[in-house]
């Protein structure tokens, strides 16, 4: 259990739960853990940026 959140982007928590290769108790870990973080969802603004 953490005991703060951490900040991620969208693209992040997609290509973690998205990994091919989790075990069904590994995916349930992967979103337990996930659901700490504070998610930065993707903006027009940021997608500009990264370009």
């Amino acid at each position: 259990m953490l005991t703060s959140s951490f900040r991620i982007s969208i693209i992040t928590k997609i290509e973690f739960l998205g990994w091919k290769k989790h075990t069904p108790e590994g995916y349930a870990l992967a979103r337990d853990f996930i659901r700490s973080a504070e998610v930065y969802p993707l903006t027009d603004r940021i997608a500009e940026r990264a370009g």
